[in-house]
């Protein structure tokens, strides 16, 4: 059997796994996925993952390789590294086009574009191919991802946003009709720019929460972007501990004149207002939900501020919720503009249903 594919790869790396995989290829047969373990190349093997795919929507992760735990700055574990490694609403695409590689089988390759936490643009190169199992059809592939960007320390592949270019590769069986690449038709969220804050926000949370109800505080905080740290601020949300804050960035502290040793909210607003946030904490972390508020506090200079608010529930080393974090872009107050006397100077705008319903009205 002899690798067949239009173009040369253009990566040095990625052709070494290929030959790798060629080399255990056995009377014309596709490699095992025992002699691959088996036979793995000290040099490559760190870049690898495994995964096997019963279906387009059942798949297992088998291997993942130290080098992307690094670069992912993640363990995935058991989870399905598609959504790591594919653009946003192409999980759906890729698990489709993997699906086709094993079912003709073949293999693939593709460039693609992505972006660092820190706000890096990086090149990404990877190819797949299929390994027998022992049933009718390959089950497993094993994929060789190599990020030609030297990353700094500390930070890790974010995002995966595009397709620059991708090919079958025929490994004597010919290769399917149906494209294998497309490009985004969704509107870009830009997570570097202060334009998007509270888009990349939810967006953020979303991308850390997978399909459970919420994310951890402590994968937040590590995974927190540097153009969301400054402006968050996470609360417990147990009306019992009346709005004590468990961390803040230092945007949000320095314009709230919030000192380092009162680590509470509770000051910066009415009584009622403080009732009013504990409910809206609690019924975030029950529904689960996430909300949108706004609000006007003064601080103690004087400055009269509004927040525009947007929060969503952690979960805490017990499994369930227990903090809310809260990400505020602040506008100053017109000059003059008396806000005290104010009814409502805490607002709930609206819920964000995100799967689990939202609070009855």
């Amino acid at each position: 059997m002899i690798l067949q594919h239009e173009k040369t790869i253009p990566n040095a790396r990625c052709q070494q796994f290929l030959d790798h995989w060629n080399s255990l290829v056995c009377d014309g047969s596709i490699p095992t996925l025992q002699d691959f373990l088996d036979k793995s190349d000290p040099k490559l093997q760190p870049s690898v993952f495994i995964v096997d795919a019963f279906s387009d929507t059942e798949m297992a992760l088998r291997f993942f390789g130290t080098a992307l735990v690094r670069l992912t700055g993640i363990e995935p574990k058991k989870k399905n590294p598609v959504s790591v490694f594919s653009p946003p609403k192409m999980e759906k695409k890729v698990a489709e086009v993997s699906m086709a590689l094993l079912e003709h089988p073949c293999g693939t390759w593709n460039i693609k574009a992505g972006v660092s936490a820190n706000g890096h643009e990086l090149e990404l190169y990877t190819v797949s191919l299929p390994l027998s199992t022992g049933s009718t059809r390959p089950i497993s592939i094993v994929s060789f991802f190599d990020c030609t960007t030297e990353l700094q320390r500390n930070d890790f592949l974010y995002l995966v946003e595009r397709y620059v270019e991708a090919s079958w590769i025929d490994i004597g069986y010919g290769t399917p009709s149906m494209s294998i690449s497309s490009d985004l038709d969704d509107e870009r969220i830009d997570l570097h720019s202060s334009s998007d804050l509270l888009k990349a926000f939810e967006y953020h949370w979303n991308f850390l929460r997978g399909d459970r109800s919420a994310p951890t505080r402590e994968e937040f905080l590590k995974r927190a972007l540097p153009l969301l740290e400054p402006h968050l601020t996470i609360m417990d949300a147990d009306s019992s501990k009346h709005l004590s804050i468990r961390s803040i960035g230092v945007e949000v502290a320095d314009l709230l004149d919030i000192e380092a040793g009162n680590m509470n909210f509770r000051h910066l607003l009415t009584d009622a207002d403080g009732i009013t946030l504990d409910e809206i904490h609690s019924m975030m972390v029950e529904a689960p939900c996430g909300a949108k508020c706004r609000m006007t506090v003064t601080t103690r200079g004087g400055r009269s501020l509004e927040l525009h608010c947007i929060g969503f529930p952690l979960r805490g080393h017990q499994g369930g919720s227990d903090s809310v974090v809260w990400i505020n872009e602040i506008e100053e107050c017109e000059k003059g503009s008396d806000v005290s006397g104010k009814k409502d100077e805490l607002e709930l705008i609206d819920w964000i249903d995100f799967g689990w319903g939202i609070p009855s009205p």
